[in-house]
C-alpha cells in the first residue's frame, strides 16, 4: 500500500472492534456506505486499511448496525441494508477467500431487520440477533454441524417476555445463551436458552433483585468465570450492576455510582471489558471524556479518567469500544473530528494514537 495525502474514508456510522488471526481490527461503515476495516499488522502502531465491500462482487450497501463475529476460522461482517435485510461479507481463513451472502435470502420467512444487530457464537452455532419492526427479538442462525440455516422469533418462544425497548446484548454464559434487553416496562429482561436441556426460559433480572432501580436506555453485559455481569444506566442516571453467580446460585445488585466517589454522569457509550483480572465499566461523560470504573479481585471499585492520561487525545464523540489486546487495553473511540482515536495502556504506561491518520494508513 503506497502512502499519499488521502486519508482513509470518513466514518458514516456504526463502529466496532474485534480480534481475528492475531490482529485487532476496527470496523465501520464509511461515507460511501461500504464496510471499511483498519487492522493492526505486526504491531499495534502499524495499521492496514481495507475496503471490505470491494473484496466481494456487488454487495448491497450498508445502512446501519454493523457487527463482526469470529466463527469457524471465518471473520464475518454483518450489517443491515436499506431494504431491512442482514448482509454478510466474510473472510474464510483456511481458503483465504472472501464471500458475500444475504441472510434474509437464506431464510426468506424471517421478519425484516430494524436493529440493533448482535452476532454471537453458541457452541457449534452462529446466531444473528436483531429487532423486527414490530419490536420482537428475531434470530437467523446457522449450525456448522448440520450446515442448515434456520430462523426464530424469541418472543414467540417465550410469549410472556415483554417487547424490546432499548439495548440488546447477547452473552454466552454457563452453557446458556442469554438475550438481555431493556423492555418496555423499563426493566431488564432475559430470554435464554439452555444448551444441555435444549429448553427456553424467560427471566426478569430487575425482579430477581428487588432493590434494582428501573432502567434507562443503555445496557452492557459480559460473562466472566461462569458469572453473568449486567451493567445498565438506571432511571436516575446512576450505573446499576446486577451479578448472577451460577455456581453459588445467587443474585447481587450494586450501585456503581455510589461505589466510587462522585463519578461523572454518563452521556453515551456504556461498554464493558475484562482486562488483567479486572472488570472495566467504561463510558463517555458530559465533558466528552472517557471514564473507567473498575474493580480488582478484592471487589474494591476504583475510577479513572482515561482521557486525562493523554492531553493530546481529542475528546470523545461516541461509540466507545474498550478492547484488550495481548497485554494491552485499548480504549478506541470516535473522536470529535469524526476519526478513530485510541488511548491505550501497554502494561507500563499510557499512549495515544489516531488510527485512521497514522502514516501507514494514508493511501
Amino acid at each position: 500500500m503506497s502512502a499519499n495525502s488521502s486519508k482513509v474514508p470518513a466514518i458514516e456510522g456504526c463502529f466496532s472492534t474485534i480480534g481475528f488471526n492475531s490482529q485487532l481490527q476496527c470496523l465501520y461503515i464509511d461515507n460511501n456506505f461500504n464496510v471499511s476495516a483498519l487492522a493492526s499488522d505486526s504491531g499495534i502502531s502499524n495499521w492496514v486499511y481495507q475496503d471490505v465491500s470491494a473484496l466481494v462482487t456487488d454487495p448491497v450497501l450498508a445502512d446501519s448496525y454493523l457487527c463482526a463475529l469470529n466463527y469457524c476460522k471465518q471473520l464475518h461482517h454483518f450489517y443491515i441494508t436499506s431494504g431491512m435485510q442482514i448482509a454478510d461479507i466474510y473472510y474464510d481463513l483456511p481458503t483465504e477467500a472472501w464471500h458475500y451472502q444475504n441472510l434474509h435470502q437464506l431464510q426468506e420467512t424471517a421478519p425484516a431487520a430494524k436493529g440493533p444487530l448482535f452476532a454471537v457464537t453458541y457452541n457449534t452455532q452462529q446466531h444473528n440477533l436483531y429487532i423486527s419492526p414490530q419490536g420482537a427479538i428475531c434470530d437467523i442462525w446457522y449450525d456448522s454441524s448440520t450446515e442448515i440455516w434456520q430462523s426464530q422469533n424469541l418472543n414467540e418462544l417465550q410469549s410472556q417476555a415483554p417487547k424490546f425497548a432499548h439495548s440488546l446484548k447477547v452473552i454466552f454464559c454457563n452453557n446458556q445463551l442469554h438475550h438481555l434487553y431493556i423492555d418496555q416496562n423499563q426493566q431488564i429482561s432475559d430470554i435464554w436458552h439452555d444448551w444441555t436441556s435444549n429448553t427456553w426460559h424467560y427471566e426478569n433480572l430487575s425482579q430477581c433483585n428487588n432493590t434494582a432501580p428501573l432502567a434507562g436506555d443503555e445496557l452492557a453485559a459480559i460473562s466472566i468465570n461462569n458469572c453473568l455481569h449486567t451493567i445498565y444506566v438506571d432511571a436516575n442516571g446512576d450505573l446499576g450492576y446486577i451479578l448472577r453467580d451460577f455456581a453459588a446460585n445467587t443474585w447481587q445488585y450494586q450501585n456503581l455510582s455510589t461505589a466510587v466517589t462522585n463519578p461523572p454522569k454518563l452521556r453515551t457509550g456504556l461498554s464493558v471489558c475484562y482486562y488483567m483480572t479486572q472488570l472495566h465499566v467504561t463510558y463517555i461523560d458530559y465533558n466528552s471524556d472517557i471514564i473507567d470504573i473498575f474493580n480488582d479481585t478484592s471487589g474494591q471499585w476504583y475510577q479513572q479518567n482515561v482521557s486525562s492520561f493523554q492531553s493530546t487525545a481529542p475528546q470523545a464523540r461516541g461509540e466507545l469500544c474498550p478492547s484488550p489486546y495481548g497485554n494491552e487495553c485499548h480504549y478506541i473511540y470516535i473522536d470529535m473530528n469524526n476519526e478513530i482515536s485510541d488511548i491505550y495502556y501497554d502494561g507500563s504506561g499510557w499512549n495515544y494514537q489516531n488510527i485512521g491518520n497514522l502514516p501507514s494508513m494514508q493511501r
